[in-house]
């Protein structure tokens, strides 16, 4: 061992202390939306409540945009885990397809409130959406469900339709139990003509 570096940090520990750091920032965000959203998000107050200088994070993640981004991806990634356990349980077509539409309308229609204007169009949940189609895909293959992938497609983009309407509608959240019903209708159409076009096949 060089005796130069006794007493100075490993190179693995160092990178412990910076991911440590950098989640801090990330959870301090998501406290402060609690009472914000995400476009009115000060960033000196999340530099202040990580115990850490604004310049701090900045080096960290480089750009505003960049920070949200991590921000949002890190509050989604539960809601993929969420999905796969969701399909998981799941036995059939005509249960998993309903069940992951309402939970892509759910995640996404929850958190308007707090995100504000523009968190649809996010790149995260762009990749949120991407994600959740590749899951019941994966699972729809696993059934031998034919036309899978047009089948995942036409659902999760669907229950983002919704979501997005509701958002442009300005819908107030006791009036989306309804829109989730029309998830639940969405969903039967949408087997309903995929069981007429599997004999094609």
């Amino acid at each position: 061992m060089d005796p130069s570096n006794k007493g100075r940090p490993s190179s693995d520990r160092i990178h412990r202390r910076q991911l440590k750091r950098r989640q801090e920032m990330i959870d301090a965000a998501l406290v402060l939306l609690n009472t914000s959203n995400l476009q009115s998000l000060n960033l000196s107050e999340v530099a202040e409540a990580a115990d850490v200088s604004k310049s701090t994070l900045y080096q960290y993640f480089g750009t505003r945009q960049a920070f949200l981004d991590e921000v949002v991806t890190t509050h989604l990634a539960p809601k993929l885990v969420a999905i796969q356990n969701l399909v998981n349980k799941a036995t059939n077509v005509e249960q998993i397809v309903p069940e992951v539409m309402q939970a892509v309308l759910r995640t996404l229609t929850s958190d308007l409130d707090c995100w504000g204007t523009g968190y649809l169009c996010s790149e995260p949940v762009n990749h949120y959406l991407q994600q959740a189609i590749q899951i019941l895909e994966t699972e729809l293959l696993h059934l031998e469900v034919p036309f899978a992938n047009q089948l995942a497609v036409m659902s999760c983009t669907w229950a983002y339709g919704l979501a997005f309407t509701s958002q442009l509608i300005d819908v107030p959240i006791i009036k989306r139990a309804a829109i989730e019903i029309q998830v639940q209708e969405a969903g039967a159409l949408l087997l309903a003509g995929h069981q007429k076009l599997s004999p094609l096949l």
